[in-house]
């Protein structure tokens, strides 16, 4: 028979391993020291510690092992990355899809570390010499001007050359017009009833009016569907209205041919039929 006062006492307690320490698997762990270094923690031998992996590392074990260094071009853009799949390509980069090598972001994108590429949002471009991280390294391209945090384009009148956020500040000559998005002063064009003079780089100088007699200066572009496709645009000139032929450009003569219908021999343009 054994008394009561034999029986041996029995007491419980709860253990727990300090930050960046845990219980390793299939262990009993009676004291502090029989924690190991957890997921995402390396051992460090020179203070006997576990340290958060940098993030040029991961750790997918738990154990007092150092941290594995990420593949060359890659980090995990966090502290304590647990998972070889937390190493993706550097700010500015992207995974290339067959190769898996990291790139540099292409023109028109932005590359956040995630492997991938995403598109600069509409009329905005990542440019030559762009850091490419991220959403803001997009700026808006010529003829747009931001406003509200959209890239739009520079109202009629005004153009913008260059990339940048900054707005349309540079006007057409007066008399000259331009449509939406103008992104250079080879966008302007006269308006009615004046034409164009052009400086020694054939850019328009100025708009003049068109007092002259027998001649119409209808203004725009002479080549308005091809200007679409990138041909050089070409000013209108003044015309001959019907009755007069042209011999200059403000200059024109009444024709005095006259035709059996009694109509001028002279329809307009610039010579006499």
């Amino acid at each position: 028979r054994v008394a009561l006062e034999d029986v041996p006492a029995t007491t419980t307690s709860t253990l727990v391993c300090p930050e960046g320490r845990a219980m390793p698997p299939g262990l009993v762990v009676v004291q502090v020291s029989d924690c190991v270094c957890s997921l995402g923690y390396g051992f460090d031998v020179t203070t006997d510690s576990c340290v958060a992996c940098t993030e040029l590392e991961y750790k997918d074990v738990v154990g007092n092992e150092f941290c594995s260094p990420c593949p060359e071009r890659r980090k995990t853009h966090v502290l304590g990355a647990t998972s070889l799949s937390d190493c993706s390509c550097d700010l500015g980069m992207y995974k290339h899809s067959s190769s898996e090598l990291c790139l540099p972001c292409p023109l028109g994108f932005y590359c956040p570390g995630t492997d991938g590429m995403e598109s600069c949002p509409p009329n905005s471009s990542t440019v030559e010499g762009s850091p490419r991280k991220a959403e803001t390294d997009c700026l808006c391209r010529p003829g747009h001007f931001k406003l509200d945090g959209e890239c739009r384009p520079c109202p009629r009148s005004f153009y913008k050359a260059s990339y940048g956020d900054g707005g349309c500040f540079r006007s057409c000559p007066a008399n000259a017009d331009s449509s939406t998005g103008a992104a250079s002063l080879g966008s302007c064009f006269c308006q009615v009833g004046t034409h164009a003079l052009l400086n020694q780089d054939n850019q328009l100088l100025e708009c003049r009016s068109c007092n002259y007699e027998g001649l119409v200066c209808p203004g725009g572009f002479e080549n308005i569907s091809e200007l679409l496709v990138g041909v050089p645009s070409l000013h209108a000139r003044p015309y001959a209205r019907q009755g007069f032929y042209q011999t200059g450009l403000g200059l024109a003569v009444e024709c005095t041919v006259i035709m059996s219908n009694g109509a001028s021999a002279c329809e307009g343009g610039d010579a006499c039929a």
